[in-house]
This record gives structure tokens, C-alpha cells and sequence, in this order.
């Protein structure tokens, strides 16, 4: 049986796409774009460095005078900023485009369920019980694991060694050089930070006295206080830089600008790199560790009903 042709922008029944359709199917095509420059911003990073390098290899190189080295100053603070600014903002750009990505947002997704479940169950009031009990416990397996390899047994390393110096366990005649080494870092071992606020966060002013923390209003008033400042420093800055155009630039003059650029451009490269992995890797890696802290605080809960009794 013979398709019969169709035209562009219907779709199998021949019907125009709704607008809720071609919304969506852009938004897959902006998402397809970004991710090839994602995946391809590598392969284009080398060519432009082969490039560098070869342009660098048909020139003749030199290291300037003392007295050319100080008048560079002005030249590196401008390089600094262009790609320190460069660098924060790509990374704000891969930050955005973390935050848009299917992996955090299923990330996201997933720890809310598990913070919702576990707020249902009522039991937030013993977060910071459990993470007395998770600390108590990290820090006596670390312990144990040190003292298995010498074959020294817990028990009797809190009778004898947990509270003595250094110098009294090196001079013990019973022990070993080993094992007077592996009870001195057990000793050195200190339990791990972890709050509930750490799992499950109360809000951006969860730690501070004031529950709801700086208001808009004041906010907006730092904010442009710190632009003012920042603008007039810039503004000073510009006000004292005199460029003179070149008339007549060179082949090495452009091996110059070429490989100064790419730096910067590398940079950005960078800060888009991290941002997005801050955010795909980082942060997922981050809630994917609450959520196993969450169930095993329901489990904590769920087999020590007498602690909730008493």
C-alpha cells in the first residue's frame, strides 16, 4: 500500500501540529543542539589548539627585555579579567544548562519523593537522633577497621588505648611498632559532621536565628551597593586605560592575539565544563547520598520505636 506524501508540518493523520507540539518539539531540538556543542566542544578545543600550535611553529619566539616584562602589567590584569569574567560566565551558562538536564531534574524528582515519604511518616523529629547514632557508628566502624589489621579487638582498645597519649602507646613493651601505629591513628580518627539540616534542609535560613533570613528589600539594597562599588572601580579603570589602534599589524602580532584569545576561550570551556558537572555529577551524587541517609534513618526509626517512647 502506498504512503501518501506528506506535506511540511502535518503529522501521520494529516492534521497541522497543535502549538503545544511544536513547543515541545522545539524544546527537544534546543536540547539536542546543546548537548552535540557539549559533546563536541572537546573535538573543536583540540583543532583550534593544532591550529595554535602550528601558527606558533611558523614564527620566531622571544622572551622581552625586564623593562617590557613590567609595561606587560597592564596586558595581564586585562587577560585576568577577560578570563577569570569569561570563565564565571560560562560557568553560570553550564550551571543553567545542568539545571535543565534530564539527569538532575529525575535527581530532583526522586529525593523529593524520599523527603516526602519520610515527612509523612513523622519522623524529622528524630533526624537528629539518628545522625547522633549514623556518627556514633561511622566512627566505631573506621575505628574497628584499623585495629582488625593488627588484630587488636575493639573491646580491649577502649579499656587500654583510647584516651592515651602518643608517646605512652609508642613506649608500650607489649605492642608492636604496628600496632602501637594503628592505635595512635585510631586515635587521631574524629567523627564525621552531619546535621539534619544536612539532609533534609529547612529552608535557605535553616541555620540562622532568623527563619526567614535577609528580605527582598535588603537585598536588593546590598546588591546595589556592591554594584555601585564594583562600577566605579571599573569606571576608574577604564578611565585610566588609553589604547592606541595599530596601524600596521603582523603575522606575529596575530600568533599573539590567537594565542591569547584561545586561553581565554579555553577557559570558558572549563567553566562551562564545571558548571554543568557541578551540577550533573556533583549535586546528583549529593542527593543521591540524602536519599540513602533517608532510608536509612526510616529503617534507624522503624527498628527503634522504644527511643520514640522514651
Amino acid at each position: 500500500m502506498a504512503m501518501e506524501k506528506l506535506t511540511f508540518g502535518q503529522d501521520a493523520s494529516g492534521n497541522p501540529p497543535t502549538f503545544e507540539e511544536r513547543t515541545l518539539r522545539a524544546q527537544h531540538d534546543r536540547k539536542k543542539l546543546k548537548k552535540s556543542a557539549v559533546n563536541n566542544a572537546g573535538l573543536m578545543i583540540g583543532a583550534m589548539m593544532v591550529l595554535v600550535a602550528i601558527i606558533f611553529l611558523t614564527t620566531e619566539v622571544h622572551i622581552g627585555s625586564f623593562v617590557d616584562v613590567v609595561k606587560m602589567g597592564l596586558t595581564t590584569l586585562m587577560l585576568l579579567w577577560c578570563t577569570y569574567f569569561t570563565y564565571v560566565a560560562c560557568s553560570d551558562s553550564g550551571t543553567r544548562a545542568g539545571l535543565a538536564s534530564d539527569t538532575y531534574i529525575n535527581a530532583t524528582a526522586a529525593y523529593k519523593d524520599a523527603k516526602d515519604g519520610f515527612t509523612a511518616l513523622g519522623y524529622q523529629t528524630r533526624l537528629p537522633e539518628f545522625c547522633r547514632s549514623y556518627v556514633a557508628t561511622e566512627l566505631e566502624e573506621a575505628r574497628r577497621a584499623i585495629l582488625m589489621d593488627v588484630d587488636i579487638p575493639y573491646e580491649l582498645y577502649l579499656e587500654k588505648y583510647i584516651r592515651r597519649r602518643w608517646r605512652d602507646i609508642w613506649r608500650d613493651r607489649e605492642l608492636t611498632r604496628r600496632q602501637a601505629f594503628a592505635i595512635i591513628r585510631t586515635n587521631n580518627i574524629r567523627p564525621i559532621h552531619l546535621t539534619a539540616n544536612m539532609i533534609l534542609p529547612c529552608g535557605h535560613a535553616g541555620h540562622m536565628r532568623n527563619p526567614l533570613g535577609l528580605s527582598p528589600e535588603k537585598k536588593k539594597r546590598i546588591q546595589f551597593a556592591w554594584k555601585l562599588f564594583t562600577s566605579t572601580l571599573t569606571s576608574m579603570f577604564a578611565a585610566a586605560l588609553i589604547v592606541d589602534a595599530i596601524l600596521n599589524p603582523s603575522w606575529g602580532m596575530f600568533v599573539t592575539v590567537v594565542i591569547k584569545v584561545s586561553m581565554i576561550i579555553l577557559n570558558g570551556y572549563f567553566g562551562y565544563k564545571f558548571g554543568f558537572e557541578n551540577v550533573v555529577v556533583d549535586t546528583v551524587h549529593y542527593m543521591e547520598g540524602q536519599q540513602d541517609l533517608i532510608r536509612q534513618a526510616i529503617e534507624y526509626c522503624d527498628t527503634n520505636q522504644q527511643s520514640e517512647a522514651a
